[in-house]
């Protein structure tokens, strides 16, 4: 009897270190790992259907969703992770797959491997990796696949489905490279979900004192003023095919939302960089181009508007046709000098900015510190 107990103490304790190794697993993501997601979403995700197939991909990050994530036709995209189900268009190009739900994998579509909750369903000759499902798995006509004939689950195989792939798909996949993407399970995309949090907390920062109240910045530009980098604003609103030039490197913080009219433009002028905190929702014109690394306590509503860089972070639901790469940071400038340096005679100092550039030496009254 007490052998049993002794027993199962162990094994509890075991269990606990397990579970306490998992969620630690799971406790944290850099910004640089943030960064690779083109969209995380605490809704849904929905890409829109592209023309026709291109190399370069019209998604430059990986995707995630606390809902569904849907891809439609031609899109291209690294990896994908979904709390529901995900649905990839025919023709499209996916890495990783990881549904809590269901996963479908369309016509002529290409992915690596599918991890999905339940079952997944690939349309004729679509290409995929290894399969795991938690329901049954149906293969189209001429799939190419890793599933094996003595696979313990249900598998339905359509007519010259096989364990081979086209050259087509091979090529795809070697330059296509590795997976890189960190959320991969519900407790990966609650982290993140909290790091955006953190950031809208922000949104508390405008006051009545710091507000900008003029909130139509069509034909209009945001930039520095002397050493501040923060700007405030209630809303912000363009007229349709109008600019709005970002200037410096700026963070951008409203109580309200934003909205941009249809074929209006974000312009990141001489390498520029902006942060949108928002604290409403998100909302892109038809045929509008959008830039920057973006938090939105809101849905984001654009699903015929374009990304030109950046990245989009929302509480809410996320529409795009488009979301290109993350927008260009610039490198940290290394000053040349000490940042003290004691020449006889004198007290010269180097330093740097408030935006971290290095400035000139600066002489300083003698002193008879040395």
């Amino acid at each position: 009897m007490m052998k049993n107990i002794l027993l199962k103490t162990c094994l509890t304790a075991l269990a606990l270190s397990v579970a306490g190794l998992a969620n630690a697993q799971a406790a944290d993501m850099t910004p640089d790992q943030m960064l690779t997601y083109s969209v995380i979403s605490g809704g849904a995700v929905n890409i829109a259907a592209q023309p026709d197939y291109v190399t370069s991909p019209n998604v430059g990050g990986h995707l995630a969703g606390q809902a569904a994530v849907t891809i439609g036709a031609f899109t291209t995209v690294n990896d994908i992770y979904a709390g529901a189900a995900v649905t990839t268009g025919a023709s499209s190009r996916v890495k990783q797959i990881h549904a809590g739900a269901a996963a479908g994998v369309g016509a002529n579509a290409y992915a690596h491997d599918v991890d999905a909750g339940a079952a997944v369903v690939v349309g004729a000759n679509g290409q995929v990796g290894t399969i795991t499902a938690g329901a049954a798995i149906t293969l189209g006509a001429g799939v190419g696949h890793m599933v094996a004939e003595d696979y313990a689950g249900v598998v339905t195989r359509g007519a010259g489905s096989k364990m081979e792939y086209s050259g087509d798909y091979t090529t795809w996949k070697n330059a296509a490279g590795t997976a890189t993407g960190k959320i991969k399970k519900a407790d990966d995309m609650a982290v993140a979900m909290s790091n955006i949090d953190t950031m809208l907390a922000r949104t508390g920062e405008v006051t009545p004192y710091n507000v900008n109240t003029n909130t139509d910045l069509s034909n209009s530009y945001i930039g520095t003023f002397g050493n501040a980098t923060t700007v405030h604003y209630s809303a912000i609103n363009l007229q349709a095919n109008t600019d709005l030039e970002i200037r410096g490197n700026v963070t951008v913080i409203t109580s309200e939302a934003m909205t941009i009219g249809a074929g209006a433009n974000i312009e990141l002028v001489d390498d520029a960089t902006v942060t949108w905190i928002l604290g409403g929702s998100l909302n892109l014109g038809a045929g509008s181009k959008f830039s920057g690394e973006t938090y939105v306590k809101g849905a984001v509503n654009g699903a015929t508007s374009d990304v030109t860089c950046g990245n989009l972070y929302a509480i809410g639901a996320v529409s795009l046709r488009t979301v290109g790469v993350s927008c260009y940071t610039p490198a940290p400038v290394s000053c040349t000098w000490p940042d003290i340096w004691y020449e006889p005679g004198s007290y010269i100092s180097y330093g740097r900015t408030s935006n971290g550039e290095c400035y000139p030496p600066q002489p300083q009254p003698p002193s008879d510190r040395f």
